[in-house]
């Protein structure tokens, strides 16, 4: 695979940048969302501060992602694929190797920078592996189903940590209303407020990997929330997705004359407006889905408050935002309960206290609530297929980039439609801030690349170079993809999903007229030459750490 060197910022056309010549950066990852349900890409969700970040900045129209919550954060923080850096590379939550790759906080803290962890790592808790291992000089560590329990399920890290901690974290009412994605946000704004303190002649870069919306669905929720969300809601996934990719034409993220795929390959999924969802189910779908907004609104509320405190310093202007999500939005699996509600529905007093923080006897209670099937086909829309597929509905990613004094103000809100994947994001924030990746040793025993496999997307984002054809390679589980152009090669191997033969189906797609992977190509015989030289190309990029594709075997086609 060709890699491209990664180049410092003058080689990038960028307006300003803050005093001491870096601009500060903010990371923020969610966790199980899916494409469209924020506000500025189609969903009706109130996320007003992730939609003003979008206005002021710009929109990805196809970036994407490894498909699951690990591999995704591996590449993110190292700008590589993700199986040579995997520990180890058949795992489906593999850690991050720590011999042969340097993170971008590695990477940052050498050009100047300042550098904090908050959230979800999901990359190792072993020795050498967890946040201050690997470049961060403080973090505070979560567990993804940490979002009631409280700081002291969590790991605080650093030299100064004691300095820096939140001092509401003692506070025994603000420990009774501890709420993930808040706590996470108060957390960073104590960071940032240390580093205003003592680092201020330095750069930071924050990196806040919220817990959410990822299950268990909890959230606190009130009875008058639920009932306005199921307002909203009951009009059922059907309508709904249908109204966003409404949204979605309008606002230029989809052609207008494209048509909405089908919802859902793997179920027939009931359609509210035909009065097939009855209760108890409507009910406790209904609760499902409101919890599932509460998650989201809070992160947002929570990005808010980070943005909030970098404004009232004076810092917001030189900050640039990162928003993605690490996969597409999941559903409840054969095995899990009921796959269409996530469950058997919950009714009476456990319904009521379905997903929030108190059991019956007001104590806490873990919960395993999953939204089903249903609801993430709404979250997924317009794409095909859930989280840890390599299809769009799994690795399509929203991605907003918010650079106020940094980007040109004529092209605030606009689409990017250069398609970009994870492994850009180290490349394109290095660029920005100046840093240039060099293969020294940082005390690491491996061997290093000579550069990252990411692209610098830098000049897509300021508009000074136009879009190019690239390859994107990826592997996760049961599927292998590769986007060459617009061509996108993938695999579905059914055995794990619905019990057929265990062979690979090819499937070849022309993205730039079918985005939704709707027509597959490969069942015509003029396509093997493609297929071919596309598994060909697949296989010598895998063979040294993975099994390759099987030969292929041209078809005929019968119309």
């Amino acid at each position: 695979m060709k890699h491209l060197l990664i180049l410092a910022a003058c080689a990038v056309s960028i307006v300003s940048a803050s005093a001491g010549g870096k601009p500060n950066i903010v990371l923020l990852m969610a966790d199980d969302m899916g494409f469209s349900d924020i506000g500025c890409y189609g969903g009706e969700l109130n996320t007003p501060v992730l939609d003003a970040l979008a206005a002021e900045g710009v929109r990805f129209s196809s970036f994407f992602n490894n498909a699951k919550c690990a591999p995704t954060r591996a590449s993110l923080m190292t700008g590589r694929v993700l199986q040579p850096i995997a520990d180890p590379p058949e795992k489906d939550l593999p850690t991050l190797r720590t011999d042969n790759n340097v993170t971008l906080a590695e990477m940052l803290k050498e050009g100047g920078y300042s550098t904090y962890h908050v959230g979800k790592w999901h990359l190792g808790r072993q020795n050498g592996k967890v946040p201050t291992d690997r470049g961060f000089d403080l973090s505070f560590e979560t567990a993804k189903d940490a979002r009631w329990n409280g700081y002291k399920t969590g790991v605080f890290c650093g030299k100064e940590i004691n300095k820096a901690k939140p001092a509401e974290f003692s506070n025994p009412d603000y420990q009774a209303n501890y709420y993930g994605p808040i706590a996470h946000a108060d957390c960073a704004k104590s960071f940032l407020s240390y580093h205003r303190e003592t680092r201020s002649k330095q750069p930071f870069f924050l990196y806040l990997g919220f817990s959410v919306p990822h299950d268990p669905q909890c959230a606190p929720v009130t009875p008058e929330y639920v009932a306005e969300k199921s307002a909203i809601y009951s009009k059922g996934w059907h309508r709904l997705r249908e109204e966003r990719f409404e949204r979605q034409k309008a606002m230029g993220l989809f052609p207008g004359q494209t048509s909405l795929p089908p919802i859902c390959d793997l179920f027939e999924l009931p359609d509210w407006s035909k009065g097939e969802v009855k209760e108890p189910a409507y009910s406790y779908s209904l609760r499902m889905q409101a919890i599932y907004c509460k998650m989201v609104e809070e992160m947002d509320r929570g990005i808010g408050k980070v943005v909030d405190y970098l404004k009232a310093e004076g810092l917001y202007d030189d900050t640039i935002f990162v928003f993605l999500a690490d996969n597409g939005a999941a559903y409840a699996r054969v095995g899990m309960g009921n796959d269409i509600f996530g469950g058997e529905p919950k009714i009476g007093k456990a319904l009521d206290i379905m997903g929030t923080r108190k059991d019956s006897n007001n104590k806490l209670k873990p919960t395993l609530y999953r939204r089903g099937i249903g609801w993430p086909s709404l979250s997924n829309t317009p794409f095909r297929l859930y989280k840890s597929y390599v299809h769009n509905g799994g690795i399509a990613t929203p991605l907003v980039f918010s650079w106020k004094n940094g980007l040109p103000s004529a092209g605030a809100g606009k689409w990017i439609t250069q398609r970009g994947h994870v492994i850009d994001i180290a490349p394109t924030l290095l660029a920005a801030a100046g840093v240039e990746y060099v293969n020294k040793d940082y005390a690491k025993s491996g061997e290093l690349p000579a550069s990252l496999d990411g692209i610098n997307l830098m000049p897509q984002i300021t508009g000074t170079e136009k879009n190019y054809d690239r390859r994107i390679f990826l592997e996760h589980q049961t599927g292998k993809m590769l986007i060459d152009g617009k061509w996108k090669f993938v695999t579905r191997r059914k055995a794990s999903q619905d019990g057929s033969a265990p062979a690979d189906t090819e499937e070849l797609y022309n993205l730039d007229e079918d985005p939704f992977e709707l027509n597959n190509l490969a069942c015509f015989p003029e396509a093997s030459p493609r297929i071919r030289k596309m598994i060909n190309d697949w296989n010598a990029w895998s063979s040294e750490w993975r099994d390759v594709l099987p030969a292929h075997k041209p078809k005929t086609y019968t119309p």
